[in-house]
């Protein structure tokens, strides 16, 4: 699967980080966690899209359940928008990824696949562009043996 803009983002490892959500041991996550992304004093859930998740029962057996989503140019008024300014910053509602990479594309050019820039992404957050920008999280979760997968989010962002 692809992103929708053809680049290949920059990848931050966020394998140190705590991954579950209040530092205790959990069952299998049943799904990638929803994202918010906000800057400043504004914040936005992002549109969760695309994604493949893997979970393995105690007794062995395994669950795939896989999404096929829009991609930005083709969400309209479903595409959140936030106001931002300087920096945006993730927030999980669950466990934070193994690894983030974050594209972004100017929205004149969100119909062409080849736009998207790479954006360097310092763990959880990742420096705005000026202007309307619409930016592509490829977040994977890849430490856990019972669970993990990855998934697509997109959010436009007016920085």
């Amino acid at each position: 699967p692809t992103s929708g803009t053809g680049s290949t983002p920059a990848e931050t490892s966020l394998a140190g980080k705590d991954s579950s959500q209040d530092g205790e041991k959990s069952g299998p996550v049943e799904s990638p966690p929803y994202l918010k992304v906000s800057s400043g004093d504004s914040g936005v859930q992002a549109a969760r899209s695309s994604y493949s998740w893997m979970i393995t029962n105690e007794d062995g057996t395994g669950l795939d359940r896989n999404a096929q989503g829009l991609g930005p140019a083709s969400m309209g008024e479903q595409l959140p928008w936030l106001e931002g300014a300087g920096t945006a910053e993730l927030f999980w509602d669950g466990p934070a990824p193994d690894s983030v990479s974050v594209d972004g594309v100017p929205v004149s050019q969100l119909a062409d696949d080849t736009a998207g820039q790479p954006v360097k992404c310092d763990g959880d957050s990742f420096p705005l562009q000026e202007g309307e920008w619409v930016y592509t999280v490829y977040a994977t979760w890849d430490s856990s043996e019972d669970w993990g997968g990855y998934a697509w989010y997109y959010v436009g962002i007016t920085g």
